[in-house]
């Protein structure tokens, strides 16, 4: 489990640092256009791999933490029973969700690594290294799933 929480957690600043990296380029090429009229080139191309990043990077401390979505309103409406067979359905269509995810990145990350992807435009990028970032992200956040999923281990020393 410490395991899981350092890559979560890493994994969830180097999301943070994306984001701040996508901000920055952002407002530099406003900026630029502003003052310069040039935007800068690949501003378009590289934001659109950070946001990947920040995404599939983030995914799997957001899962560790249950900070996932939920309408709790409707749920603390329902009796307790009721309340724990949804969120046990709920946990379960989440479970395939994210393994379908994980699996369908990786396929495609493999492909795109096989065929060397290029994303076209002003500059080229090499597609594959964020694709295995993404198919990492996912894999982080299936696992960090599942984990909140299992029961607690009873394995407590006595005292």
């Amino acid at each position: 489990m410490r395991i899981l929480d350092f890559l979560a957690d890493n994994a969830g600043f180097l999301a943070a640092l994306a984001a701040l990296a996508l901000a920055l380029i952002g407002t530099a090429d406003v900026l630029s256009m502003l003052f310069l009229n040039a935007p800068i080139v690949g501003t378009v191309e590289f934001s659109s791999v950070l946001l990947v990043c920040v995404l599939f990077l983030g995914m799997a401390e957001a899962v560790k933490g249950g900070d996932n979505i939920s309408v709790d309103i409707l749920l603390n409406a329902l009796p307790p029973r009721w309340r724990q067979r949804v969120t046990l359905f709920n946990g379960f269509c989440t479970l395939v969700f994210f393994a379908m995810l994980t699996y369908l990145s990786w396929k495609l990350a493999l492909h795109s690594l096989d065929k060397g992807d290029v994303m076209g435009g002003a500059i080229n990028f090499k597609l594959w290294p964020f694709k295995l970032v993404a198919a990492c992200g996912a894999s982080l956040a299936l696992i960090a799933l599942i984990a909140r999923l299992l029961p607690p281990s009873s394995n407590h020393e006595s005292e």
